[in-house]
């Protein structure tokens, strides 16, 4: 009987160490448990991530429309640069000159050519 009351007392102590280091992890997990988020904190998470998310999008979509606005308002109402003959873009300080009045570069008018003189036979 001596041989079994051993054998218990040894069982016993390595319980009581096994008990031991599975308290010590039971204790660090408990430690990491309060830092976790609960189903509560989630979902007030969740509400506010979308209430954010639906904000921003009609604030783009907004400001999207206000871009194409403007830029419809500029290709209506804004005069395009003129072009030289050239093809470059003319831009000038100065105000622009009536057509009545001819440009400082004017190219030479074409000459008539000149009548075909008789030839004699």
């Amino acid at each position: 009987m001596d041989e079994r009351v051993k054998a218990l007392e040894n069982f016993a102590d390595q319980a009581r160490g096994e008990l031991r280091a599975i308290d010590v992890r039971l204790t660090k997990i408990e430690t990491k448990l309060d830092q976790l988020a609960t189903k509560e904190d989630v979902k007030a998470l969740s509400a506010e991530l979308h209430r954010e998310l639906h904000t921003t999008t009609w604030k783009l979509i907004g400001a999207m429309g206000l871009i194409c606005a403007t830029v419809f308002w500029i290709a209506r109402n804004v005069e395009p640069p003129r072009t030289l003959s050239s093809g470059a873009a003319y831009y000038s300080t100065t105000t622009p000159r009536p057509a009545s009045q001819p440009s400082a570069v004017q190219a030479p008018a074409p000459q008539a050519p000149a009548p075909a003189q008789p030839t004699a036979k």
